[in-house]
């Protein structure tokens, strides 16, 4: 019986351990996922404080308005739309009803 006793108590000092290492490999993996992602990121905010200041009237880095000066609710007028037909852009003065 001590023979098989010695056994069993390898058997499941092994499985014990493949368990462990599995464990440890898995947090590793997500470790590793979390600092690419981390790398990954963009950070707008800290990317506004390491650059130069961008000139009055501009848009800033990382920003998506357009820059004030550029803007038609300034000037009172709607932007007129891009008409494409086929993958070619449509003339707005060929159009005969823009409104369609």
């Amino acid at each position: 019986m001590r023979i098989l006793d010695r056994l069993r108590k390898a058997e499941k000092q092994g499985v014990e351990a493949a368990r462990h290492g599995m464990e440890r490999a898995r947090i590793n993996w997500d470790e590793a996922e979390s600092r690419m992602r981390r790398k990954m990121r963009i950070h707008p905010a800290s990317a506004q404080r390491t650059s130069e200041p961008a000139p009055m009237g501009t848009a800033q880095s990382g920003s998506m308005a357009p820059p004030e000066s550029q803007t038609s609710s300034t000037r009172g007028e709607r932007p007129t739309p891009i008409v494409s037909v086929h993958g070619k852009d449509v003339a707005p003065d060929s159009l005969k009803n823009p409104a369609a």
